[in-house]
């Protein structure tokens, strides 16, 4: 009975902790779609959004002959 309890609550408390967004002060969630309909979404600080910004920018400006 015991094992069953803790089972239950390591799936309760990891099911929640990766359901729940992220509440630091900061940070900012980032979506990132295409065109062929694929995306990702990542929760970012303001230095990594704008590194992500200027590479979603170089590839739009430079594809590189690539669709």
């Amino acid at each position: 009975m015991r094992r069953i309890t803790l089972a239950l609550a390591v799936a309760v408390s990891l099911t929640l902790g990766t359901a729940l967004p992220v509440a630091s002060e900061g940070l900012t969630e980032a979506t990132v779609s295409c065109d062929d309909g694929s995306s990702f979404t990542t929760v970012v600080g303001a230095e990594a959004l704008a590194d992500l910004l200027d590479a979603v920018g170089s590839m739009a400006l430079f594809p590189a002959d690539l669709s």
